[in-house]
């Protein structure tokens, strides 16, 4: 078996017609739906594409609600109430026992 290796040496043991890849495209391109097929693949791949990149765009370039502080929300409220309701919430904060525990 090595000696018919061996007598072969690195000559191809195939032979194909002249010009046969040559005009391989041309067949290639004149099978029927082929061209049709890679049209439609082309048009999904640009269609996902662009979905992508919108996708992307409107999830990085969109406004974002600015944050609220809490702090911010208390001085809205306590600027809201009235002077009596002031008044009430500075008694009860007086009185609140768990306050007084965090004050000693």
């Amino acid at each position: 078996m090595e000696k018919e290796f061996n007598n072969i040496g690195k000559k191809m043991p195939y032979t194909v017609p002249d010009g046969y890849f040559d005009a391989m495209h041309e067949k290639l391109a004149a099978i029927p739906g082929r061209q049709r097929r890679s049209l439609v693949i082309r048009w999904v791949s640009a269609a996902a594409a662009i979905v992508l990149v919108a996708s992307v765009a409107f999830f990085t370039l969109r406004p974002r609600p600015q944050e609220t502080l809490l702090s911010d929300i208390m001085l809205q409220y306590e600027q809201s109430l009235s002077d009596e309701e002031l008044d009430s919430w500075v008694e009860f904060s007086e009185n609140d026992i768990f306050l007084d525990l965090m004050d000693e």
